[in-house]
C-alpha cells in the first residue's frame, strides 16, 4: 500500500509538471519544474542531485516554504545536519511552525529532550499539527519518551474532540477498516450536515476502498460547502485519476496549486 501510495504520489506530481510545461515558464513555473524535479529525484534516493535541483529552485524563491523543507529533510537524511538545521531555522522565520517537527526530531536524534520537547509545542500549536499517533509512533522521539519533558508534553490537553474523532477515523482506515470509519463520519455527518472536513474525511476513506465515484461525490460536496481548500481539489484529483479522467483532473490540480502554490507538494505527500 505505501509503495502504491508513493507511485500515486511521483504521477500526480508527473501530471501537474506536464501540465506547467504547456506554458512558457515564469519564474514561478520555474520554481514550481525545479522544486518539481528535485523532489523526484529526492523520492528515488538520489540526494545529492535533488539538492542541487531544489536549490536552483531556492535560487528563484529565497524563503519559498516547501523548497527549504524539502532541502532540510534531503540533507538530515545525507546527515548533513548543520545545512538541515539552518535550512529549517530559515523556514521557521519565513513560515513559523512550519519547520518546528522536523527541528523536533533534529533535536530528538542528539537526545536534547528539552529542545525538542520546544519545538513540539511550537509545532502543536501551529496550523501544520501532526495527530497525535503519527508523533507518539514516530521513531525518531524513541529515546526521548521516558523523559520528564516529554511527559510534561502529552499531559496537555492539544486536540479539540474533532481532531480526536478523526484521529480515530484515520486509525480505522490505516487498519482496513473503512466500513466502521464510515459508520462514525455518517453519524456526525447527521448532526453536522454542513461540515466539508466530514465530506472531505469521507472521501479520503471511500478512495481507499476504491469507491472512486462515491470518492469524487464527497469531494465535490466539500468543495461546494468551501470552494478555498486546495486539499479538497487534490482529493477529487485522485479519485478522477484512479478513475482514468486525468482530463477533469488536471484542471482540478490547477485549481489546487492556484490556491496555495507554495503548500503544493505538502498537498501531494499527505493527501
Amino acid at each position: 500500500m505505501i509503495a502504491k501510495d508513493r507511485s500515486a504520489t511521483i504521477f500526480l506530481r508527473q501530471v501537474l509538471l506536464l501540465a506547467l510545461l504547456q506554458v512558457p515558464l515564469s519564474s514561478g513555473a520555474q520554481v514550481q519544474e525545479a522544486y518539481l524535479e528535485g523532489t523526484a529525484l529526492a523520492d528515488r534516493a538520489r540526494y545529492p542531485e535533488a539538492r542541487e535541483r531544489l536549490e536552483e529552485a531556492l535560487r528563484y524563491d529565497r524563503n519559498n516554504p516547501e523548497t527549504l523543507l524539502k532541502l532540510a529533510e534531503v540533507c538530515r537524511k545525507t546527515g548533513d545536519r548543520d545545512a538541515a538545521m539552518n535550512y529549517l531555522m530559515q523556514l521557521e522565520s519565513a513560515d513559523p511552525g512550519r519547520g518546528s517537527y522536523m527541528l523536533a526530531k533534529l533535536y530528538a536524534g542528539e537526545d536534547n529532550a528539552e529542545e525538542a520537547v520546544k519545538q513540539l509545542r511550537v509545532h502543536l500549536g501551529s496550523p501544520y499539527k501532526l495527530p497525535s499517533d503519527v508523533i507518539l509512533l514516530d521513531p525518531a522521539f524513541a529515546d526521548i519518551e521516558q523523559s520528564r519533558a516529554w511527559k510534561e508534553l502529552w499531559s496537555g490537553d492539544w486536540y479539540t474532540a474533532e481532531e480526536e474523532m478523526l484521529q480515530e477515523v484515520r486509525y480505522l482506515t490505516g487498519n482496513g477498516d473503512y466500513l466502521q470509519a464510515l459508520e462514525i463520519l455518517d453519524e456526525q455527518l447527521k448532526s453536522s450536515p454542513g461540515s466539508d472536513v466530514l465530506y472531505a474525511a469521507r472521501g479520503r476513506v471511500l478512495l481507499k476502498m476504491g469507491q472512486t465515484q462515491g470518492a469524487a461525490q464527497a469531494f465535490t460536496r466539500a468543495i461546494e460547502i468551501n470552494p478555498d481548500l486546495p486539499s479538497y481539489y487534490q482529493g477529487r484529483a485522485s479519485a478522477r485519476i484512479a478513475q482514468g479522467n486525468y482530463s477533469k483532473a488536471v484542471p482540478d490540480l490547477e485549481k489546487a496549486d492556484r490556491r496555495e502554490p507554495d503548500k503544493f507538494e505538502l498537498l501531494l505527500e499527505t493527501g
